[in-house]
């Protein structure tokens, strides 16, 4: 058995195996609990900043969709 525990607001899994501390992944114990608290999107903190296409910088910024050309944050 397991133990994954959840802050308050689900936004943070850690689970007694630590895979995503070693590995950046999560594991199935993780994302079963996510499944059975209804979290139906995967928290900002697990998603690594290599998975997506845009930097987190924009994300926070532009709320993904750049204001103009000439953002700095954005390029």
């Amino acid at each position: 058995e397991y133990e994954v525990n959840v802050r308050e607001d689900s936004e943070v899994f850690t689970c007694v195996c630590k895979q995503f501390e070693h590995t950046g992944l999560l594991c199935c114990h993780a994302v079963k609990v996510m499944i059975h608290l209804g979290v139906h999107e995967i928290p900002r903190l697990h998603v690594m900043p290599r998975w997506i296409t845009k930097p987190l910088q924009c994300q926070m910024h532009c709320r993904g969709e750049p204001q103009d050309e000439t953002c700095q944050q954005c390029r």
